[in-house]
């Protein structure tokens, strides 16, 4: 009878340890998230280990041709990140691995079903050349909603936003650092 005891505790522990839904390494898919088409577009890399905003030829062009000092267009440079609709009536922590080249800003905003406005989460505008994480706490809510992630790219031609891993897991985020070092494609070392 004891082997079952353990057996029914470990199947509750490992349960409780996997990711909710909402949950995507961008390894093969996009997991159900979609880019606003009012927006740049986000493209799974071709080494399907990230998802990043994609210029695009067109974008591009426009840099090259623009005259000094003339701003871009609203929504050029600018991408929007949509969850699939999501429902989570006890608090959860979600998880982000992301990275700004150069300049820019990403945003993560919650938008509850048939409301126009978005609650923002987290920001940040910190540059790295290697991937940052950071863990953002939800509150329990009984209305269905998606997260929204914004990127603005900056001015230069270099900037880029990319997203590695966004995973959802149960209970609020624990107040621990957690320094990780990864290279897309490769293993991540937490230290």
């Amino acid at each position: 009878m004891l082997p079952f005891y353990l057996f029914t505790l470990f199947a509750i522990v490992q349960a409780q340890n996997r990711p909710l839904p909402g949950s995507c390494s961008f390894e093969s898919s996009t997991c159900g998230y979609t880019s606003d088409p009012d927006f740049t577009s986000w493209t799974l890399n071709k080494d399907g280990y990230c998802i990043s905003m994609d210029p695009g030829q067109e974008y591009q062009n426009r840099q090259e041709k623009r005259p000094e000092g003339e701003e871009r267009s609203e929504g050029e440079g600018r991408g929007v990140l949509l969850s699939p609709a999501m429902e989570q009536e006890d608090w959860s922590c979600l998880r982000l691995m992301y990275q700004l080249s150069v300049s820019g800003s990403l945003q993560v905003q919650l938008r509850r079903e048939g409301e126009s406005f978005d609650w923002t989460l987290w920001n940040t505008q910190t540059a790295s050349d290697s991937w940052l994480i950071s863990s953002i706490d939800l509150q329990d809510t009984t209305e269905p909603y998606r997260i929204v992630f914004e990127a603005i790219k900056g001015s230069s031609i270099r900037s880029d936003i990319a997203i590695d891993n966004i995973v959802f897991e149960s209970g609020p985020c624990p107040d621990i650092e957690v320094k990780m070092t990864h290279s897309p494609g490769n293993a991540t070392d937490i230290e």
